[in-house]
């Protein structure tokens, strides 16, 4: 990976992270939350951990250790990044809509919520196996 690569995969995380903060903070603005909903939430403050985690090892790097191979793979447009980005962005979309019907009702039904958690676990894994210094 050349240092082009890792500093906009460091720009690109930094974007994420932001992302995953907004995430959280609607999840935790929810009062009594439901056993889903927490859920979610336990999920998005675990990513964001891995997040920050490995946008500061990027930052501390020289760019020509091995495990940059894998950190190539999870930044691919499409790839866990890009998905897990997605589906925050679906989240906070939902939940910064100001409609009365949707602070009466949670407006993630099972299937959609079972394909964020999903998707946040994927991008945990892979996020994970880099940190790790295994190969994707």
């Amino acid at each position: 990976m050349d240092l082009i690569t890792a500093t906009q995969l460091v720009a690109s995380l930094s974007q994420l992270v932001n992302i995953a903060v907004r995430t959280v903070q609607y999840l935790n603005d929810i009062q009594n939350a439901s056993k889903d909903q927490a859920n979610i939430l336990q999920e998005a403050s675990n990513v964001l951990s891995l997040l920050i985690s490995l946008r500061t090892r990027l930052q501390k790097s020289s760019g020509q250790e091995d495990w940059f191979l894998g950190i190539r793979s999870i930044g691919i447009s499409g790839g866990p990044l890009d998905q897990l980005r997605n589906a925050l962005d679906e989240i906070n979309s939902i939940l910064s809509t100001k409609d009365l019907a949707h602070t009466l009702k949670w407006p993630l039904g099972k299937n959609k919520r079972k394909g964020m958690l999903d998707c946040i676990e994927r991008a945990k894994s892979a996020i994970s196996l880099a940190l790790h210094n295994d190969t994707l």
